[in-house]
């Protein structure tokens, strides 16, 4: 397995385990895009998928030899976006790189259909990897789980909200193996309720109403 098979096949973890591939509808937004991998992966499961970032990424020319997927640039806190646009809002760690998290989600609300669908995934501060790497190293901002939970309620009823964690983690190797033990271990962490806290990755499932 090469590192883009590798990278691959965590992207297509992450959105499995996130549940957006759950969910079936005409058009899905992925806000926060980057390269558009996710976007792309996606659109196996949408009819027409938009991803959205603040700047154009070189990863989005890869891409337009799809027919479903289309990208623009655009801001969190006001996309150029139609009322009642989306069936499903994908939204994968923007949130602690936003400023102000409420007011982006608020802005939100009135493009997604009724009935619709959010899915919120923020990487988690006191995962030990991403502790590390990411906030010591890169100096993200990743959210703790219980802010991130505050954060999602405040703006959404709670009786609309599932929570959930995840683990997932790319290692580069080539070994499968080692690959499979990796995965292994996940779902080991995923059922240890002592480990709740630590897991990777925090995710939120908002169903919009009818």
């Amino acid at each position: 397995m090469t590192d883009a098979e590798g990278l691959l096949e965590f992207r297509n973890r992450v959105l499995k385990k996130s549940g957006v591939l759950d969910f079936q509808g005409e058009r899905v937004l992925d806000l926060g895009c980057g390269d558009g991998l996710d976007t792309h992966l996606l659109s196996r499961s949408f009819k027409e998928c938009i991803g959205s970032d603040l700047q154009v990424h070189e990863g989005w020319g890869e891409r337009v030899g799809n027919p479903s997927l289309k990208f623009l640039v655009a801001n969190a806190h006001h996309p150029p976006l139609k009322k009642f646009m989306f069936d499903v809002i994908f939204m994968k760690d923007i949130l602690h790189h936003s400023g102000d998290p409420e007011n982006v989600l608020r802005g939100l609300q009135s493009v997604v259909k009724p009935g619709g669908v959010f899915v919120i995934v923020e990487a988690n501060r006191y995962n030990p990897i991403f502790y590390v790497h990411m906030t010591q190293m890169l100096g993200h901002d990743h959210f703790t789980k219980r802010f991130f939970r505050r954060l999602i309620l405040k703006v959404f009823p709670e009786d609309v909200v599932c929570f959930k964690e995840f683990e997932a983690h790319y290692f580069p190797t080539h070994n499968r193996i080692l690959k499979a033990l990796i995965q292994f271990s996940e779902t080991g962490l995923e059922r240890a309720r002592i480990f709740k806290s630590f897991l990777s990755y925090n995710a939120a499932i908002v169903s919009c109403r009818e």
